[in-house]
């Protein structure tokens, strides 16, 4: 195996451990708090797109809102024979259960028992005790004093003193045989650090015959009174030893997270109530009745048949609005719709931890080739994807996939491509930009690297050639030993590169002492007529100063020029595995005609009639003060070796200061 597969190998090991080790971290306490953060703009974003979910229309909730309470006139502690009559005139419409998420707890230990409050007390707390007694079934609730077990208790951390239970009257009236109360369940929701419901507890109760767990929760004892189905609660241990448990509930089976709790499914944000005297409107969640329409006789009848009814409050004043996904005053009570909804609909929020955990190694993996490859747009693409595939996963199929830690995974991977990248490819390409560099200018060859659809197949276009030549390069170099010959050919190549450099000419070969420099491919700029004339005459002058610096010393000062401009076509010429940049065409040859005739002619620099044409023409595209000034001096018309058609040759001198 090569250096660079042993390379890759090592990066594709290192982004997927790099996944998977965040993957596990997203499965934590700390990565639950952070997916959590997009799973609330899921909730949003999937009720603007999608709208509300599926709604079991048997859920319906009375809320005891401002006008009920006015209409109740009096303090929540002297509510119970009005709740009571609320909840008996639902029940004349034979629901197939009434949930009463209302506690009132008074401790009456201290007071006479001839006292007139604590007398009210027991008479109103009997009458709701009655109610329950009758007809459909009715849940109560009790409720933890302390809300505190979201992330640090478990059930076994609650205490009996520490449970708020209705009336000691209504509790004898509910309690059966056996002792169990399963008419009393509990209503508390775990609240996360952010202040935020997103999950709900089971509350396991032990039955005081069979000692087994049964949960407790006022939702649960709500769905069992209604359906006659009972939840079981499966443990191979204690439900606080780590063991894995499961709840079902008719062949359905509850996804935990942790602490005997599960994901809630809100349907969407709750609607306002409806007026007194009206029919439930079309729900976008769940139906709210106010309270106040029901003891006024203004609600049609049939209205709760065969409907789970949740009596619950909704008046701001009573302070049980909560923070939920995608609203921020959300109703207690339509929390605990909430869950029988989903037990009714089987729309459970699934959180497999092999997917987070997978999804996270596959993210960084796809990081890595994506950065090792430099492709910046499907790069940022797939991070577009990895983000819509989560929220589809939890729109469309109730499945709650990670978005925070595979992005992290996805970013990390990326990095460690790149970084791979700048040493193999970056690394070898900064090479063959170096190495091309010191062949043309950096001007010439950005464009040479950003067009190489033109390299392949060539194109047609007016370029100009410039040809230089040493003099008696032969007699000289018999003079000096090869060592000396090289060095003198360096400086002179060198002095030479970095005037073509100069004009942004494409220095197209060195063949022994001979230059051939092309302007105007592969770059397009229009003067390259003019910086051909430039860099000859630069070029003539470089050596003569450098003749004079030289003193004794040996060298190249003497050479000859030719200059050509017509039109060819240029591109990449020879076979995929050694090609070069080329310009073919008769301009080309000629150029090199020009050269050798100048020689004979008596002159350093020729230049054709067709290059000074092409050099006025540019002249006149310019201001005449910016434009260069020649000297053009014919030398006559030309013969060139075979050729048939004659042109006329120009020596050229400069014009004023140098540049």
């Amino acid at each position: 195996m090569t250096a660079r597969k042993r390379r890759g190998v090592l990066l594709l090991l290192s982004a997927l451990s790099i996944g998977l080790l965040l993957g596990s971290i997203s499965l934590s306490a700390f990565g639950y708090r952070a997916e959590t953060l997009i799973l609330d703009q899921w909730f949003t974003t999937r009720y603007r797109v999608f709208g509300s979910q599926t709604i079991d229309p048997s859920l319906v909730i009375v809320g005891v809102d401002a006008a009920t309470v006015h209409h109740f006139g009096k303090p929540l502690l002297l509510w119970q024979k009005d709740l009571a009559d609320l909840v008996a005139k639902i029940k004349l419409d034979q629901p197939t259960a009434v949930g009463l998420d209302f506690l009132i707890s008074p401790k009456t230990e201290k007071l006479g028992d001839e006292d007139p409050i604590k007398t009210r007390l027991q008479t109103d707390a009997f009458a709701l005790g009655s109610v329950c007694l009758e007809g459909p079934p009715v849940i109560l609730v009790e409720r933890y004093a302390e809300d505190e077990f979201s992330h640090t208790k478990g059930t076994e951390g609650y205490e009996d003193d520490m449970l708020l239970s209705p009336h000691e009257m209504v509790r004898d009236l509910l309690v059966q045989p056996n002792g169990e109360t399963p008419a009393l369940g509990i209503a508390n929701v775990p609240t996360d650090l952010d202040g935020t419901v997103r999950r709900y507890k089971t509350f396991l109760a032990v039955g005081t015959v069979s000692k087994s767990f049964t949960p407790s929760s006022f939702a649960f004892r709500l769905l069992t009174a209604a359906t006659g189905e009972p939840l079981v609660y499966d443990q191979l241990e204690h439900p606080t030893s780590g063991t894995p448990s499961h709840l079902g509930w008719k062949g359905q089976s509850v996804p935990f997270l942790f602490d005997d709790s599960f994901l809630l499914n809100y349907p969407g944000p709750v609607q306002a109530n409806a007026k007194p005297g009206e029919a439930p409107p079309p729900s976008l969640t769940f139906p709210i009745i106010s309270a106040l329409s029901v003891l006024e006789g203004k609600v049609p009848q049939s209205t709760f048949k065969d409907k789970i009814v949740i009596v619950a409050p909704t008046a701001v004043g009573l302070d049980d609005a909560k923070v939920v996904p995608g609203d921020p005053r959300y109703p207690g009570g339509a929390i605990h719709a909430t869950v029988l909804n989903m037990f009714l609909t089987q729309s459970f929020i699934d959180r497999p931890s092999w997917a987070w955990i997978g999804l996270c190694g596959f993210s960084g993996l796809l990081g890595a080739f994506l950065g090792r490859s430099g492709r910046w747009l499907l790069l940022g693409f797939a991070s577009i994807v990895l983000v819509c595939s989560s929220f589809a996963a939890f729109s469309l199929a109730n499945v709650w996939l990670p978005t925070v830690f595979p992005l992290l995974s996805y970013g990390f991977g990326s990095l460690l491509g790149y970084i791979e990248r700048l040493f193999t490819v970056e690394r070898d390409r900064a090479r063959v930009r170096s190495t091309f560099s010191r062949m043309v200018s950096p001007q010439v060859m950005d464009h040479v690297l950003k067009d190489l659809s033109t390299l392949r197949h060539g194109v047609r276009k007016e370029i100009t050639v410039l040809f230089t030549d040493i003099n008696n390069f032969t007699p000289v170099c018999e003079k000096h030993e090869p060592e000396e010959v090289i060095s003198m050919l360096s400086d002179y190549f060198s002095k030479m590169v970095d005037v073509i450099m100069k004009y942004d000419g494409y220095l197209k070969q060195y063949v022994g002492d001979e230059i051939m420099v092309i302007f105007g491919a592969p770059d397009d700029r229009d003067d390259h007529a003019t910086r051909a004339v430039l860099t000859a005459l630069e070029m003539r002058e470089v050596l003569i100063q450098s003749k004079l610096d030289a003193g004794s010393n040996p060298g190249f000062f003497d050479i000859k020029a030719g200059i050509n401009t017509g039109e060819v076509v240029v591109g990449k010429v020879g076979p995929e595995s050694r090609w070069e940049y080329a310009a073919v065409g008769d301009a080309v040859n000629l150029g090199a005609r020009v050269m050798s005739t100048a020689q004979k002619l008596g002159t350093d620099i020729g230049v054709s009639e067709a290059t000074r044409q092409r050099f006025e023409k540019e002249r006149a595209a310019t201001a005449a003060t910016s434009h260069p000034q020649v000297a053009w001096t014919s030398m006559g018309v030309q013969s060139f070796k075979g050729k048939i058609s004659q042109m006329e040759v120009f020596s050229i001198e400069r014009q004023g200061s140098n540049p």
